[in-house]
């Protein structure tokens, strides 16, 4: 029997694929776009320490003797111990679980005045599931008295949160999906879980982010302060090093900015040991491309993760339709420096991997991780992953 012939016909292109190809951007247009990335996680301003910072553990009642409460408990001692955080244990219960759910995030919000200085920041361990409205719910896997999955709708919870006056960090330990804002906020708002929910993992976690958590906080404490850029570079690192030496193929930590004050200058929240009556952090030196932070500074800026050891730590590639006209081999690395004169020694700046040239030049450039979680989206840059 004669095997059919493979299909090689080309489908016509999606009407957001035909929209990328057409689009571009201009070489001053995305030096602004690294400039502004950079400047989040090292600003050249100073920046005062919260006064307050409170933080919110939740996980389920009927989850006591599962590995996550250790693992909580363990971050809830890095929270309060190691960096003096107000911190609290809450667990959600089986009955009633929305509406004590609503009421317990309401009251968290409202802790110390919802003043502007404060930083609230909630984690949850637990597993969650897709609803009838391509929403999320949270759950805990087990029926309750009424033979159904308790759960908590997280729509109503990010609602509350990006309403706060305060900045608030959003940690969890488990699957989540993009979720468009409703509202636009009050101040930052930043969220990292476990992966993104997908068809594979089904709303289960398939590793401790609680665990990594605990020990890059742990480490990270060293610094006077550090950015949430910084944490999530070291998640994402500690994951694919854990990956490579396990033989696992768990997808990376998954990074949200859910609002910001000024998205065309976006910022990264800052964590740092709370000590009463300090409230000034150590100032950050104005900076020249040749005087970098790390470079005769005491004060580091950024801290790798030891889990790298000596590897190259993983970057993100993108594809850069420019409209400006270049000859690839006049492009390099260093064209784009102008726009990174802030970026500490300390880690490698924005590298291009590759260059083509047609109609339009097309620019394959790898960014430090750190970084890319703020760089403004655009239908000419399109990201590639991680390398």
């Amino acid at each position: 029997m004669a095997q059919e012939a493979p299909n090689t016909s080309i489908l016509p292109p999606a009407f957001n694929d035909v929209n990328r190809y057409q689009s571009n951007t201009g070489l001053q247009t995305f030096g602004d776009n690294l400039h502004a990335a950079a400047q989040a996680l090292f600003p050249h301003q100073d920046r005062t320490r919260y006064s307050k910072v409170y933080v919110l553990l939740i996980r389920w009642e009927t989850e006591p003797t599962l590995p996550v409460s250790a693992d909580m408990s363990k971050l809830y001692g890095v929270f309060r111990d190691v960096y003096h955080f107000e911190t609290e244990m809450w667990k959600i219960p089986d009955s009633k679980a929305q509406a004590d759910a609503d009421e317990r995030i309401e009251k968290f919000v409202r802790l110390g005045s919802n003043s502007e200085d404060h930083l609230k920041i909630v984690c949850y361990a637990g597993n969650t599931l897709s609803t009838r409205s391509s929403g999320l719910a949270w759950t805990s896997g087990y029926k309750n008295a009424h033979h159904r999955y308790p759960t908590v709708q997280w729509s109503k919870i990010q609602t509350s949160l990006e309403q706060a006056s305060s900045d608030v960090l959003v940690l969890l330990d488990c699957p989540h999906v993009t979720t468009e804002s409703s509202v636009q906020g009050n101040g930052v708002s930043e969220l990292i879980a476990a992966c993104p929910y997908d068809e594979n993992n089904n709303g289960v976690r398939q590793h401790s982010l609680i665990k990594e958590l605990e020990a890059e906080l742990r480490e990270l404490s060293n610094l006077p302060s550090f950015s949430i850029g910084n944490l999530y570079d070291n998640l994402f690192c500690r994951n694919q090093a854990e990956d490579s030496e396990e033989g696992r193929t768990d997808p990376p930590p998954f990074y949200l900015p859910l609002t910001q004050k000024d998205p065309s200058s976006p910022q990264s929240l800052r964590l740092s040991i709370h000590e009463e009556g300090h409230q000034e952090l150590h100032p950050a030196r104005p900076t020249t491309s040749s005087s970098h932070y790390s470079n005769g500074d005491s004060i580091p800026s950024f801290r790798a993760s030891s889990s790298i050891g000596r590897q190259q730590a993983p970057r993100i590639a993108f594809a850069i339709r420019l409209k400006d006209q270049f000859r690839a081999g006049d492009l390099s690395s260093d064209l784009l420096s102008n726009w990174l004169e802030n970026i500490p020694s300390s880690i490698e700046g924005v590298r291009i991997e590759a260059a083509f040239h047609s109609q339009s030049s097309l620019l394959i450039v790898s960014v430090p991780i750190c970084m890319s979680i703020y760089m403004k989206k655009s239908d000419a840059i399109m990201n590639l992953g991680p390398i």
